[in-house]
């Protein structure tokens, strides 16, 4: 598989080999060999498909079936502008996503694990602590907040099994409904307009639109246009 990773490295590399002076065809086709020769042959092959583009003349077709989204903005301006500046451009608007998409995982990470920790501190109090204090004093003498704590404690004990289910189900819609939504031009695209001022559809627009302006910056920067 082609990764992300594996493109900004193939893009860098690139890069290099144009500066050094060679074509475009002799520069994809030694990062090829040189990718194959790391066992990594789906970058190969991808690689050596994209080398034979030069000889059929339909680059940017295949170059746009392999990128996406603001790498494929940038490379959709290879024509006009010096190569090796395209690739190094998208090598860093690839890295660009990644340090976003790191920064946006680790800060809802730390809450969830938290979450996960005080569940499974509820869970235990039900099941060591508060069978202990109903033998000493009758729950209903219990402080109120000692009793809510204890309601919740027994809530997911009992019904364990269905909130593990549902939180399940609700990460499953979140995975599929985030690239759903996504789509400027799809058919829920009124609801994303809603939905993106709410974490984690918003952390997803954050995400885009922040891959857009790194495209256009590295498509400037280039000496090319959007248009």
């Amino acid at each position: 598989m082609f990764t992300a990773k594996d493109r900004a490295a193939a893009w860098d590399l690139i890069a290099d080999l144009l500066d050094s002076g060679l074509d475009d065809v002799r520069a994809i086709g030694l990062a090829a060999d040189m990718f194959k020769h790391r066992g990594n042959r789906a970058a190969a092959m991808v690689l050596g498909y994209l080398r034979a583009s030069f000889a059929a003349g339909d680059f940017e077709d295949r170059m746009a079936s392999v990128t996406k989204g603001a790498e494929a903005l940038v490379f959709s301006n290879a024509g006009r502008v010096t190569g090796a500046v395209v690739y190094r451009g998208a090598a860093r608007v690839l890295r660009n996503q990644r340090a976003i998409r790191d920064a946006v995982v680790d800060a809802t990470a730390k809450p969830a694990a938290l979450s996960l920790v005080l569940i499974a501190l509820l869970v235990l109090m039900g099941l060591r602590m508060f069978p202990t204090f109903e033998e000493l004093l009758p729950r209903d003498d219990w402080p109120q907040i000692t009793k809510t704590v204890a309601a919740i404690s027994d809530f997911l004990i009992s019904g364990g099994v269905w909130a593990a289910g549902g939180f399940a189900a609700f990460v499953v819609a979140i995975a599929i409904s985030l690239p759903l939504l996504a789509a400027v031009d799809g058919p829920f695209r009124h609801i994303r307009a809603s939905l993106d001022r709410f974490p984690p559809w918003s952390f997803y627009r954050l995400q885009t639109g922040a891959a857009f302006s790194f495209a256009v910056v590295e498509i400037g920067r280039a000496g090319g246009t959007l248009l």
